[in-house]
């Protein structure tokens, strides 16, 4: 039994019968800190890939590795911090500058979050007014 991917965007659709899979991605620090780490550096796959594997879809059906639960996919700080150093070839000051940016912008957006509740009173207000 051949399976189909059937992906719509708007009006055009997208049908695959072959699965196009990346396998080694670059590793960079993620500035998407709502999805980020609580200390440390936050790690994400870059948009570049290193190499490229079209598998048909039976096949990776057949060979699908078990989904990995949140204990198997958490990464510790030193090993977040190691791969940033051997893999994407950052040195300990691009690294730490970068954290720093990421806790800015964790900062700010749990700014922003507490002050939601206040905004609409005020706009309640001055309806009012």
């Amino acid at each position: 039994m051949k399976f189909k991917l059937v992906i719509i965007q708007g009006k055009h659709t997208h049908t695959f019968c072959c699965l196009c899979l990346y396998l080694k991605y670059c590793l960079t620090i993620s500035h998407f800190c709502e999805f980020s780490v609580s200390s440390g550096p936050p790690l994400t796959i870059a948009w570049d890939y290193f190499n490229e594997a079209k598998i048909d879809i039976d096949v990776y059906e057949a060979n699908c590795p078990d989904t990995r639960n949140r204990n198997q996919i958490l990464l510790p700080y030193k090993e977040r911090w190691r791969r940033l150093a051997e893999q994407a070839k950052l040195t300990d000051d691009e690294i730490f500058e970068e954290t720093k940016k990421v806790n800015v912008a964790r900062r700010l957006r749990a700014e922003t979050i507490s002050n939601l509740d206040g905004a609409q009173w005020e706009e309640r207000m001055e309806k009012i007014q």
